[in-house]
């Protein structure tokens, strides 16, 4: 369903009112195969409103526009090695806006040892973001996470693997 009624259903009382909102949501196949370039999409949804008890019939049309989203992150692996203990290591993560007519917005969640700055941000159409992805350990051990960067409030999400191993010295090789 591309537009979802919310309610779908229900009871107005006599002389009563009701809000109904849509939300546009579409689906597509390309989503798990993105096009070459940018693929715009229209949508018609014709419905109606029935009232049951005096058989009203309130016909309306619904239409939508959606832009497959393109982002690409060349890089989803970061293997820090071996690390002292309160000691940086950085590594650069690219984000790459694809779009030819949208911005895209991302977040990071952070997540233990692993820090991300920016974390969240803007991308306009057609350019690229660096971040930096930190690995900062404070305890001995063997670190292992997979964030997530979620891109525009949870519509596209793309796993981060972040390793990382804190030892108390680093035997010179």
């Amino acid at each position: 369903m591309t537009f979802i009624p919310n309610p779908s259903e229900g009871t107005i009382n006599a002389f009563g009112s009701l809000d109904v909102s849509f939300t546009f949501q579409p689906k597509s196949e390309l989503q798990e195969r993105p096009p070459d370039d940018d693929f715009e999409s229209s949508y018609t949804h014709f419905s109606a409103i029935e009232v049951v008890e005096t058989s009203q019939r309130l016909e309306f049309q619904l239409i939508g526009k959606a832009v497959y989203h393109r982002v690409y992150t060349p890089i989803v692996d970061f293997d820090f090695g071996e690390s002292l203990p309160s000691k940086r290591s950085t590594k650069t993560l690219t984000i790459e806006n694809n779009s030819h007519f949208l911005p895209t917005s991302f977040e990071i969640k952070e997540a233990a040892y692993f820090h991300f700055s920016p974390n969240q941000g803007s991308i306009p159409k057609g350019k690229s973001l660096s971040v930096d992805v930190t690995f900062f350990p404070k305890a001995f051990g063997e670190y292992e996470k997979y964030p997530v960067i979620n891109f525009n409030k949870g519509l596209e999400k793309v796993p981060l693997s972040c390793t990382g191993k804190c030892v108390p010295k680093i035997d010179a090789k």
